[in-house]
């Protein structure tokens, strides 16, 4: 057995420069922009197809997984198509699936349902896209910036050539709490284990 002695960056780079890679970065965004256009049209197809057939498979396999076993979307494509279909197809959703899988036809309200599909499918610019630019928000996830902070406290004071509480402090104090602010923390603490008593 062989082993290379050239750096892995080495070997990648090699033959690499701005126009290849501007190339790969163009045939993704090509590829993004068909799976939007794709996905938009097949989104319309689809409400089409469960209102006269009440076959919603398809619309399984979209959200779950293909025949070869992988999920058929990516995450974020996968979580707006979800919300949009549960929120046209009257249909029941599987709990115990871990992605959205429709199971029965909800009979009562079929026909309303198939109302609302058709208001939807009659403007031609509606889709899936369309749908979400106003029905869905992406919330960013709070940063848990004391969390953060209290495990790399732990991780200071627990490694072994870590550092002592006051070291600690004293890197606290050089991030921009004050003085005030320790005695306001003292203060806090104080109260709380009065009232705790």
């Amino acid at each position: 057995m062989t082993t290379n002695t050239t750096p892995v960056a080495k070997t990648i780079i090699a033959g690499l420069t701005f126009e290849t890679l501007s190339a790969r970065l163009a045939a993704i965004t090509a590829s993004e922009a068909i799976t939007k256009r794709e996905l938009g049209l097949l989104s319309r197809e689809l409400l089409s197809f469960v209102v006269e057939t009440s076959d919603v498979r398809i619309v399984n396999t979209l959200l779950g997984r293909g025949v070869d076993g992988k999920l058929t979307l990516t995450v974020a494509n996968r979580k707006v198509a979800g919300l949009f279909f549960q929120h046209f197809l009257p249909f029941s959703v599987d709990a115990d699936s871990d992605v959205v899988q429709f199971a029965k036809k909800k009979g009562k309200i079929f026909d309303k349902a198939v109302e609302e599909i058709e208001k939807f499918l009659a403007d031609d610019a509606n889709d899936l896209w369309s749908w979400a630019d106003s029905n869905v928000k992406i919330e960013q996830k709070a940063v848990d910036y004391a969390g953060k902070i209290t495990k790399d406290i732990k991780k200071a004071l627990d490694a072994e050539d870590g550092l002592t509480g006051a070291e600690v402090m004293s890197a606290v104090m050089a991030g921009g709490v004050s003085v005030a602010d320790l005695m306001q923390l003292v203060d806090m603490i104080t109260r709380e284990e009065q009232q705790a008593a």
